[in-house]
This record gives structure tokens, sequence and C-alpha cells, in this order.
């Protein structure tokens, strides 16, 4: 009589695992295998579950409502995200100044202050700018 094993191990990093068809999608993360396909815009991706929430941009589809406001999302993160200004939680924090922030896209575009890194620039005076806002209003006036 032979005993199965009661989990599945990953060789590469020794996780384990109840199935093994758990172990078999973790070990896309080490082989970097991605079976799942768009067949709108050919992005592809290793869980059958991203794909879905992926399908989204292409479909309109939001699934996610904030309580709050009733305001819909496509994927639960950007609800997280949102819900932070309702409750006004700031957790990413600058380790070069007092600054928090609510999503962590604005703390990186806020670190270009200390860097001076400015990756937008201007091809009709060479100015140059840390966020794309600022560059897409500087933009709009060369066309005035």
């Amino acid at each position: 009589m032979e005993v199965k094993p009661k989990y599945f191990t990953c060789v590469d990093c020794l996780a384990n695992f109840p199935k093994l068809t758990d172990l078999k999608r973790h070990m896309r993360t080490h082989t970097g295998e991605k079976p799942y396909v768009c067949t709108i815009c050919k992005a592809s991706f290793s869980q059958a579950g991203n794909l879905a929430t992926h399908k989204r941009i292409h479909n309109g589809e939001k699934t996610h409502a904030c309580e709050e406001c009733g305001k819909m999302f496509k994927q639960k993160a950007h609800l997280i995200s949102h819900l932070r200004f309702h409750t006004g939680e700031k957790p990413f924090a600058c380790d070069k100044c007092p600054a928090k922030f609510g999503r962590n896209e604005n703390l990186r575009v806020h670190k270009r202050l200390h860097t001076g890194i400015k990756p937008y620039r201007c091809d009709k005076c060479l100015r140059e700018f840390s966020d794309r806002s600022n560059y897409r209003r500087h933009l709009s006036r060369h066309d005035k």
C-alpha cells in the first residue's frame, strides 16, 4: 500500500502545497511561464484569475463597489486604494521627509523631488518635469 504525501514541495523554494495542481501553478513563479493569453491585446498571465481580471480593462466591467460612495472599480486593489480617500489613511511614507500618501504611485512621484529626476521633457522648449500631469499641462500651453 502506497502512502500519499501530505504536501507537495517546491524544489526551488521549499514551499509546501496540499495539491499537486497548486504546486504546478506555483512553479510558474519560478519558470516565468504565462500560459493564459488575452485574445484582444496578447498580454499573458501565469494565472487564469489574473487574465479574467485583466479582461475587465477591455470590457469595462466593474465588479467592486465602494460602500461609502457607490463608486465602482474594475479591480479590488483600486477599490482598496480608493477607500483610503474616505478614511484618510496614508500608509506610504517618504523616507526623506514627513510626507505621507494614500497611494504608492504618489509616493514614487514625490520621491523625484528629492532625487531631482525629471523624466518628462518638452520637445518644444526642453523644459523638464517630475510628474506627468504638470508636463501635460505645460504642453497644452504650447498649443494655445
